[in-house]
């Protein structure tokens, strides 16, 4: 035997004024100077008048909807009513209720021991108060074993694939026999009335709701709603076993699934070696620290059809090579400068006049590390404030010996966000430099030595047709072969720079598709490009206007011609090294 109870919740109104809410079913009515309507059912406006002279009396039951008790159980129930003024007394009355349940007269509380008859009960309680309102709701109470249909199982499926569901449900009676019925079946699936078992081959992806409906005999009955998907078959046709790839070199790797019956996939990859984005199923961009990197890659359908898989992705340090030679402010004609021309770590950069020697001959290597003697520029104790000092160290592959092309050719620090700059705007030789905000102007500008601008399609870099000097030579996405096509420079003037030509947007157009081209350098509108790190950190794209330069897509054959495109697109990345 177990028992039930709700809250009580009872109201004293010193006046109504205005409107009160009666529940569906209820009636209401007033004593003295007032008069009452119910318009509508559940959540009806009662509305009073005439309200004059003192507060009339007023009581309002809520109706509770539909009780359900099991047989044999001591039972508790509140009736919600609100009532006024101040004073007055209740007087309830009830039809209709179960056998064994009474209701308190002045306090409404219904209560007792249910008997063991299995039966649905047409309820009324009536309300009379002290001042002469009156009120009245009808309701229904249930006296059922308590079929419980708790769950649905083996709720994911896939098409054409055999499969079993259960309908879990059980009953509050001892020895009685379920009684199953469903509706909302996924396509090819059958239901068997005595088991609750689901059955079948699904024919069809989607997704839906089962209900069920439980009965043990008695008349009692249980219901429950339960979610199911019907995936597709996915699967990756080819896995690597292992990648590798250099640090700063592009990586562009594509690992597609395939689904039966075809929907849209969606794809999540995590574990990427840092310096890597995905574009659905291509894995693009420029890694910058070795070591080795367990990817996990997995593809969805919408119906929750799924594979995937891991592979190790191993990064390899990148070369002691690239572009050499002095690195320039745009102040003075100064030139960075590893002061002494010493290579023990720890030893400060300066600014000293360009001059060309060994001291002012640094690499940039392709993971965006400057180098000299060896060692790498570094930001001293992997500081990120604003002021904070450079100097030479032993490379690490750390992003604090990392420096990469961005606005008006800032060389922006991706740990600390913050530019390589002459602080304090001097052009005195033996100036130490710093990290600080960038935008300054001059004093955070610089110019590598020339050298090339990496594609997103793996082993292309931007080029120079045919290596022309002629006006309107096209340029294009060519295989990377370290020539004089390829070794362009990108200037604090916002011009990007190939055999004595700038990168120019024919005719000045800000429409998409158009194409690029070189052109003698006029220090037009058309020649303004602005470096945006796209792909962190080492990726960029290079912006005119709100479009950028690209191919007209990963797939473009070697040689087409770049063209101005949508800023944030797969192919419209690139590394500046």
């Amino acid at each position: 035997m177990s028992s039930t109870k709700s809250g009580i919740r009872r109201i004293s109104i010193a006046a109504v004024i205005g409107a009160v809410v009666l529940a569906a079913g209820g009636s209401v009515g007033f004593a003295g100077a007032a008069s009452a309507t119910v318009a509508g059912a559940s959540g009806a406006a009662l509305s009073a008048s005439a309200l004059t002279g003192s507060s009339p009396a007023v009581v309002v039951i809520t109706n509770p909807g539909t009780q359900q008790s099991e047989p044999d159980t001591a039972v508790t129930f509140d009736l919600v009513y609100v009532y006024g003024p101040p004073g007055v007394t209740q007087d309830f009355s009830a039809a209709g209720l179960p056998p064994g349940l009474s209701i308190d007269p002045s306090t409404g509380v219904i209560s007792g021991t249910t008997g063991s008859t299995i039966a649905s009960y047409n309820v009324t309680v009536s309300d009379t108060d002290s001042g002469g309102a009156t009120a009245s709701v009808s309701f229904t109470w249930k006296v059922w074993n308590k079929i419980t249909v708790a769950s649905l199982s083996g709720d994911q499926l896939y098409w054409g694939q055999p499969a079993t569901m259960q309908v879990v449900a059980s009953d509050s009676a001892s020895g009685t026999t379920l009684t199953y019925k469903a509706s909302g079946l996924p396509a090819g699936m059958s239901f068997n009335s005595s088991t609750g078992v689901i059955s079948g081959t699904p024919t069809a992806v989607g997704k839906g709701a089962i209900s069920a409906t439980v009965t043990d005999g008695t008349g009692s009955a249980g219901t429950g709603t339960f979610g199911w998907d019907v995936g597709g078959n996915v699967s990756y046709p080819l896995f690597p076993g292992s990648w590798t790839s250099a640090a700063g070199q592009t990586a562009n790797l594509t690992i597609s699934a395939t689904d039966t019956p075809p929907e849209p996939l969606t794809y999540s990859i995590s574990g990427l070696p840092p310096g890597l984005k995905t574009y659905g199923p291509d894995m693009i961009g420029w890694p910058v620290s070795p070591g080795t990197y367990n990817v996990t890659d997995a593809a969805s359908d919408p119906y929750n059809g799924s594979s995937g898989g891991h592979f190790p992705w191993t990064v390899t340090a990148a070369a002691d090579s690239g572009p050499n030679g002095p690195v320039r402010l745009n102040l003075g004609g100064k030139c960075l400068d590893d002061t002494g021309n010493s290579s023990a770590n720890g030893n400060k950069i300066q600014m000293w006049a360009c001059n060309g020697g060994p001291a002012q001959n640094w690499t940039y290597a392709e993971d965006g590390t400057l180098r000299i003697h060896g060692k790498c520029l570094d930001v001293i104790g992997r500081g990120t404030s604003s002021g904070t000092g450079v100097q030479i160290w032993s490379c690490t592959g750390a992003a604090n010996q990392q420096w990469v092309a961005d606005t008006d050719t800032q060389f922006v620090n991706p740990a600390a966000s913050l530019c390589l700059t002459d602080s304090g705007g001097s052009t005195v030789n033996g100036t130490k430099l710093q990290i600080n905000s960038c935008g300054t102007g001059a004093r955070d500008e610089w110019t590598i030595p020339a050298g090339a601008v990496l594609s997103a399609i793996s082993g292309r870099c931007m080029d120079d047709l045919g290596n022309s000097t002629a006006n309107g030579a096209k340029v294009d996405a060519y295989n990377c072969n370290g020539g004089t096509p390829q070794k362009w420079t990108l200037q604090p003037d916002g011009t990007i720079r190939v055999n004595g030509r700038c990168l120019d947007d024919t005719g000045d157009s800000a429409t998409s598709g158009t194409k690029i081209q070189l052109w003698t350098c006029n220090g037009g509108a058309s020649q303004k490009w602005t470096e945006r790190m796209s792909i962190s950190p080492l990726g960029i794209e290079l912006r005119h206007g709100s479009l950028c330069a690209s191919p007209t897509s990963m797939t473009a054959a070697n040689g087409a011609q770049l063209v101005l495109g949508t800023c944030g697109s797969e192919a419209g990345n690139w590394h500046a090294w």
